[in-house]
C-alpha cells in the first residue's frame, strides 16, 4: 500500500513538473509577455466566457495571433498587439475587442452539430424558393450566431426559368433556439 501511495505521488510530482504550469504559464510561454500581462490575457479571455483550456497555440501564418481550445467552446482566437490583448474571436464573431467586451462567446457559439443543422435548414429553405430546385448547386460562405439569431450566406448556382444557370446569393435567418427559418433572401435568380 505505503509502495502504491509513493509512486502515485511521485508521478504526480512528475506530471506536475512537465505540466502544472497552468493557463497564465501557458499563455506567458506562447507569446512571450510577462506573467502579469498573461494573467491580464486570462482575466480578459474569462470575462468573454473561455472557461478551461490547455496550450495556448500560435496561429499559423498570422502574426501575433494565438488560440487556445476551450473545453466548451471549441478554438477561440486571441491578438496580442502591444502586449495587450487587442481582440478575440469565436466562431467568426469578434467578441472583444480593443479593451472593450462586446459579447461572449455563449451569444456566439456554434457546434459543428448545429452548424450542420442551420446549413441543412438554410438549403431547404433556398430550394423552396426556386424554379428548378433539382439543380441547385450550393456553396455556403458563413454562418454566424448572434445571441437567438443564426444568418447563413452563400452562393447558389440554379436554373432560372428560361433553363439557363445563374448564380445567385442568399441570407437565410434562423431562430437558434428552435431551428426555425426566419426570415429567406435569394438574389439575381
Amino acid at each position: 500500500m505505503n509502495k502504491k501511495v509513493l509512486v502515485t505521488g511521485i508521478l504526480l510530482a512528475t506530471l506536475c513538473i512537465t505540466g502544472c504550469g497552468g493557463p497564465v504559464d501557458n499563455i506567458k510561454d506562447a507569446t512571450g509577455l510577462t506573467k502579469e500581462q498573461s494573467q491580464q490575457v486570462l482575466a480578459e479571455l474569462q470575462s468573454v466566457g473561455v472557461t478551461n483550456f490547455g496550450n495556448v497555440n500560435k496561429a499559423d501564418g498570422q502574426k501575433d495571433v494565438y488560440y487556445i481550445v476551450d473545453e466548451k467552446y471549441g478554438q477561440t482566437f486571441f491578438r496580442i498587439k502591444n502586449d495587450k490583448v487587442s481582440e478575440i474571436e469565436n466562431s467568426f464573431s469578434t467578441v472583444y475587442k480593443n479593451g472593450e467586451k462586446l459579447d461572449t462567446i455563449d451569444d456566439v457559439y456554434i457546434s459543428n452539430q448545429q452548424q450542420g443543422e442551420y446549413r441543412a435548414a438554410a438549403k431547404e429553405a433556398v430550394l423552396s424558393k426556386l424554379k428548378a430546385p433539382s439543380t441547385a448547386k450550393f456553396d455556403i460562405k458563413q454562418v454566424i450566431r448572434y445571441k437567438n439569431s443564426v444568418t447563413v450566406r452563400g452562393t447558389v448556382d440554379a436554373q432560372n426559368e428560361f433553363g439557363a444557370m445563374i448564380k445567385g446569393t442568399f441570407f437565410v435567418k434562423i431562430l437558434a433556439d428552435t431551428g426555425a427559418v426566419d426570415s429567406v433572401t435569394v438574389s439575381n435568380l
